[in-house]
Order: structure tokens, then sequence, then C-alpha cells
């Protein structure tokens, strides 16, 4: 989505919107990786901080959720400025919990 909002690749209205869709599908499931004890056992990229601020981890969970609806709809548009911040939005809400939640 990214490369077809840079230009990088040809705007494709209708990939856009399933990937659009797709992506607001995993904004649920994604979580469902996070459950108490997961930390345990298997290499893993998550910080301790998942756990140990779980309020946080969920407002992070419950701002990506509220923005790719709206990524959903402005990708129904076909609106290409509607879309860049959208996406944008998007980003920002994955950015914002990667920094807080993520070990690089």
């Amino acid at each position: 989505m990214s490369a077809m909002v840079k230009g990088e690749r040809p705007y494709d209205k209708d990939e856009f919107l399933k990937r659009a869709i797709y992506l607001d599908e995993l904004a649920h499931m994604a979580w469902e990786g996070f459950i108490p004890g997961s930390d345990q056992g298997a290499p893993t990229k998550a910080k301790p901080e998942i756990w140990k601020e779980p309020a946080k981890f969920k407002q992070n969970q419950e701002k990506l959720q509220v923005e790719t609806p709206k990524l959903v709809a402005a990708a129904k548009t076909g609106d290409m400025n509607q879309i860049k911040t959208a996406l944008g939005d998007v980003g920002k809400a994955c950015t914002n919990c990667h920094d807080d939640f993520r070990a690089k």
C-alpha cells in the first residue's frame, strides 16, 4: 500500500482496498499473540513492558483498531488525499506501539 501511495507502484484501487481490508482484519487478530505467558519460551521482539504496562499496550491496540477502518473507508473512495492521510494515521499507530513495545 505504501508503495502505491508513494508512486513506486501503480495505484490499483481494488488491490489497495483488498489490502486495507486485510490490514483492518489483522488489526484485531495480532493481539491474540500476546496472551499471558506468551512472553515465555520462544524468542520474541516483544519488550517486557507489554506485560508490565497492559493498559498502555491496550491503548495502542485500540488506536490501531480505530484507524484501520478509516483506511478502508478512504480506500473505497479512491481519493488519494484521503488515502494518504488515513495510511499515515495507521502508520503512526503502528510506529507508536512498536516504539513502546517492540525491541529493535
